[in-house]
């Protein structure tokens, strides 16, 4: 039987946190291992920061939708939005990208920022960007291990 959270809020950072901390949650009653909990709540706090800052450019007044879905076989988390659609050659490129290394004698390799969808394919089985219904979808699936 399959399972389903819907959430809304204003996109800011701190809503970002929120839903991340209520997926967490909502992760902990799948038959998915709970080790995998820290990784996914960080996969959509790296998605809903994007949305924020790229998507919306920081500007107050917008929504943020999350959706989280589980069964037996998986969970499916989606971030939407309806602010700037994701550069076409980002999109083709998402499953290629990879934590940049840090060097510790290059303190410009140091840098948090251009790291998150290296995370997301690190942690998620499957992503997929879409438009759909005048929104911006940002699904991750993480699959129980057989």
């Amino acid at each position: 039987m399959d399972k389903e959270l819907a959430l809304s809020g204003d996109a800011s950072y701190e809503t970002v946190a929120l839903i991340a901390k209520a997926i967490s949650g909502m992760y902990h009653l799948t038959v998915l291992p709970a080790v995998d909990i820290d990784m996914v709540e960080l996969a959509v706090v790296e998605i809903g920061n994007n949305a924020v800052e790229h998507a919306y450019s920081d500007q107050p007044g917008n929504t943020l939708w999350a959706a989280f879905q589980y069964n037996s076989s998986r969970v499916c988390i989606t971030i939407s939005d309806n602010g700037t659609r994701m550069p076409e050659e980002m999109v083709k490129e998402l499953d290629n990208v990879e934590i940049p290394e840090m060097d510790p004698d290059d303190p410009s390799t140091w840098t948090t920022s251009g790291r998150g969808f290296g995370i997301i394919n690190q942690v998620m089985d499957e992503i997929l960007y879409f438009q759909e219904d005048g929104k911006n979808h940002f699904r991750m699936i993480k699959n129980v291990a057989a």
